[in-house]
């Protein structure tokens, strides 16, 4: 993370760049996910008992020179399902009102679809058909991991 974070601040010039990010790594033997969430939306993972945020668990890369965040893990059990949205997912609206993670969270549950490139396509649709439009702001990002059995992970 320190490494990622001072390639942000070098990019930026001397200058901050706030940049919230997400970053995992997926050990398919054991079926768990390292990350750490600097600033992004929460991730999702769904499973057989419900649905989990994965929270922010630092500042966003690109402000501080020696910034760390403490790195989670979470579990996926076969059928389970991570799911990562960008602020444009959340913010997408219709008049004055936003699709939210609540919403998000809603279509996870409920769907029913066979894989993570189904489930992306059906929560991008859920914002097209909330906002009566097809989103035109910037940011507006799915990606979905299935775990289908012990040994495969896929992801899309």
């Amino acid at each position: 993370m320190l490494r990622l974070n001072r390639t942000v601040l070098k990019a930026a010039k001397g200058g901050v760049c706030a940049c919230p990010a997400f970053v995992g790594c997926y050990n398919e033997g054991l079926g768990i996910v390292w990350y750490f969430n600097v600033g992004h939306t929460p991730g999702l993972a769904r499973d057989h008992k419900g649905i989990s945020e994965l929270a922010s668990t630092g500042l966003p890369l690109g402000l501080f020179s020696h910034v760390i965040a403490d790195a989670s893990m979470v579990a996926l059990e076969s059928g389970a399902v991570l799911l990562l949205i960008s602020r444009g997912v959340v913010e997408g609206k219709y008049k004055s009102e936003e699709f939210g993670l609540q919403r998000v969270k809603e279509v996870l549950q409920q769907s029913k679809v066979e894989s993570a490139k189904q489930l992306c396509s059906s929560v991008l649709d859920q914002v097209h058909r909330f906002m009566c439009t097809t989103p035109s702001h910037d940011d507006v990002t799915t990606l979905a991991s299935s775990r289908h059995s012990e040994r495969k992970f896929r992801a899309m």
